[in-house]
């Protein structure tokens, strides 16, 4: 089964996100508020196919957690999920510029809060370009 690990500060998100993934996808979910907490599952249990992580959090945010996964764990599958309305002011919300100011490993699948079913979509391309990728 596709392990897939979520990242967001706000619990309720969280809680809409595990609703919705449990009763919409086969995929087997893991819910954490912070990066550390995922670390610690990864050094537990392994590394999930996909990660999406939400973008503005306290301590480490989004950005940084794909930065350090992707270094980490090339193999994990990553993206967005945030209430920005597109990745580009996102990155604006950070002071910087564009995001071609970024590492390209930095641009990602991109999805926009208020989560709605369409997450499913969202998981199922991301997975989906992760195992294309790996046939190709």
């Amino acid at each position: 089964m596709v392990k897939v690990y979520f990242i967001d500060d706000e619990p309720i998100i969280l809680k809409l996100l595990q609703r919705i993934t449990e009763k919409y996808s086969s995929y087997e979910c893991y819910f954490f508020e912070s990066y550390d907490e995922v670390i610690a599952a990864i050094n537990d249990s392994g590394c999930p196919e996909a990660l999406i992580t939400d973008i503005k959090m306290p301590g480490i945010d989004g950005f940084e957690v794909v930065e350090k996964l992707s270094s980490l764990y090339p193999q994990i599958k990553l993206g967005y999920c945030s209430a920005f309305s597109n990745l580009k002011t996102a990155f604006e919300s950070r002071d910087v510029k564009s995001p071609q100011d970024l590492h390209p490993h930095l641009l990602r699948p991109f999805y926009v809060k208020p989560v709605k079913r369409d997450i499913i979509s969202f998981l199922d391309q991301l997975i989906a370009n992760a195992e294309l990728q790996k046939s190709g």
